[in-house]
């Protein structure tokens, strides 16, 4: 008889452990259902691309703004994507110049849409001396980058033919090419 009482009171300990456990398990998943249902799902992915950011560096501008998503920066990006709708590229550049002469080494950077910008892809890069004279303003190429690729300086014979500075040589533009142009090895924002 008190080997019975033993085990049905430990029967009662184990079920009520149960059916507490039962009752903490529906009560959180309740209480998440409603934190769910009230919360704005945008939100919620905005919290988990901050931890993804955070933990791996998975951050991706490309998926940032889906259609339907309503931000600030959402409504901003599709503001500058709607005024640059009609245009071919963006440009940036930015020049640098020649101590002791009238030129300068312009690098410009090209980006095919907003989203690029703001995620830090350029499409293009050249770089190219600028030079003010008499006949105005004029621009030799002095190297260009594809999106991933390094860059290709213009060959010397090339820029000994078209040496716009008779006090440059070929030699002394390409020396001036790699020294001067500014190109972004990958994505600007590494």
């Amino acid at each position: 008889m008190a080997g019975l009482k033993i085990i049905l009171n430990w029967a009662f300990r184990v079920l009520r452990g149960a059916l507490i456990t039962l009752a903490l398990v529906v009560g959180l998943g309740l209480l998440a259902l409603i934190v769910v249902w009230e919360a704005d799902v945008h939100t919620l992915r905005d919290r988990y691309e901050y931890i993804m950011l955070a933990v791996f560096g998975a951050w991706s501008p490309d998926n940032w703004c889906p259609p339907g998503r309503k931000s600030d920066t959402c409504d901003r990006l599709s503001a500058i994507e709607t005024r640059l709708e009609k245009a071919d590229y963006v440009a940036f550049v930015n020049p640098v110049d020649i101590e002791g002469t009238k030129h300068s080494v312009v690098t410009e950077v090209r980006f095919t849409s907003a989203r690029d910008v703001i995620a830090g892809r350029p499409g293009s890069q050249r770089c190219y001396l600028e030079t003010c004279g008499v006949a105005g303003t004029q621009a030799l190429t002095l190297a260009e980058k594809s999106a991933d690729d390094p860059p290709a300086y213009t060959p010397l014979s090339v820029l000994n033919e078209k040496g716009s500075d008779p006090n440059m040589t070929g030699f002394e533009l390409g020396l001036l090419a790699r020294s001067h142009c500014q190109f972004s090895n990958a994505e600007i924002g590494d």
